[in-house]
């Protein structure tokens, strides 16, 4: 294994991420009221669709939320197996601290997100009127929540009350078997790739429903790769090629979307696009190349990125609720409501995640840190 990586953090791309949650956010404002009486633009050929239905489908493909998710557990399984390539003791013994950061940074924010939902979902009732709501906005509002449904999803056996915590059910499905994608990475390169492609088989053989993690492990193992064998993005010439190879990124994921190219063709397809910009923010460590990332608003959203993308679906209902109440739909209508709707979703759930990573991920964080030092003390 090459060890020339540079194992510190990488603040670009928790910047990445933080686009990529508020692609996931905007996507899902995109969805919420119908354009022109159409239940689900995005099930009618583009082509054929209104023009504010046009706009809303290219507008979703540049951002492509199921892009954003593949991205996640990419950038998962590469920054992960950092903590792991950092530290001098032996793997075996890491695992247990390990589970310990990882348990504590997932957990309390996902449940926090998943109160907050129910107190949301019962503060406002649900007054959007049915000739305003998409299938998207009544298959994640329309059934009611009560402690089962809290529970459930507390432990991640059913995602009713927040429909997006499925991705977490993933992440630590994934997150458990990390080491050992680490493990066979380490042992070369073309094992590690061969790994992968057992992973990819394994997801076309079993691959049942979007909720199936079997179904995105070879995302995980893509991150470790490149976490492992860094040459494959710090080659000499990459530096130069990164900024293209970034759009090409960009344009495989935005095809994924208008094309509707969906089940474990449309997830290979995303991962191969998300891998590339990956590589090229990787490939191009220079000031210059990706500066963007670098400034202010975005490093914040990348920091608050995981709880951005779990409250997102909670404001959206309440401001829907608003927006009904001030009467913005029958006086605006077409696609003005949803931009409105998108661009307040997004300043009000980045203000409630900044305080969700203030109070309650830091905080986790760091006792995640404290209680791993304690294990790995005691191993």
């Amino acid at each position: 294994m090459e060890r020339s990586v540079q194992l510190g953090f990488n603040p670009r791309l928790e910047s990445l991420r933080g686009i990529a949650a508020l692609g996931v956010v905007a996507t899902h404002c995109f969805g919420a009221f119908r354009v022109d009486g159409l239940k689900a633009y995005w099930a009618v050929p583009f082509p054929v669709q209104p023009t504010g239905a046009q706009v809303l489908t290219v507008l979703g493909s540049l951002l492509n939320p199921n892009g954003a998710v593949v991205l996640f557990f990419i950038l998962s399984g590469y920054v992960l197996s950092l903590s792991f390539l950092r530290s001098k003791v032996i793997l075996g013994r890491q695992l247990g601290p390990y589970l310990v950061r990882r348990l504590l940074r997932l957990l309390p924010a996902m449940w926090l997100s998943i109160l907050f939902m129910a107190i949301v979902r019962h503060l406002f009732s649900n007054t959007v009127p049915i000739s305003a709501q998409t299938y998207f906005f009544y298959g994640t509002f329309h059934r009611g929540i009560g402690m089962g449904a809290i529970l459930k999803n507390s432990v991640l056996i059913d995602f009713h009350v927040n429909p997006i915590t499925w991705t977490m059910y993933v992440e630590v499905i994934g997150s458990l078997f990390i080491p050992l994608m680490i493990a066979v990475a380490q042992r070369g390169r073309s094992i590690g790739f061969g790994f992968l492609l057992i992973l990819i088989l394994l997801a076309w053989w079993t691959h049942s429903g979007t909720f199936d993690a079997r179904h995105y492990l070879f995302c995980f193992q893509t991150g470790v790769l490149l976490a492992c064998h860094p040459d494959l993005t710090r080659r000499p010439q990459a530096a130069s090629w990164s900024p293209a190879v970034f759009v090409a990124g960009c344009i495989l994921m935005f095809i994924q979307r208008m094309a509707s190219i969906d089940d474990l063709q449309g997830t290979l397809l995303l991962a191969v696009g998300a891998s590339m910009l990956l590589a090229a923010v990787l490939g191009a460590p220079s000031v210059a190349t990706f500066r963007w990332l670098d400034q202010r608003p975005i490093r914040l959203l990348g920091r608050v990125s995981y709880s951005l993308y779990l409250l997102h679906l909670a404001v959206m209902y309440a401001l829907a609720q608003a927006f009904v109440s001030l009467g913005f739909l029958p006086k605006f209508g077409g696609i003005v409501p949803i931009l409105l709707l998108t661009i307040c979703t997004m300043g009000f759930t980045t203000f409630l995640a900044w305080m969700s990573y203030t109070a309650v991920e830091l905080p986790f964080i760091r006792l995640g840190k404290t209680l791993g030092l304690r294990k790995s003390a005691q191993a």
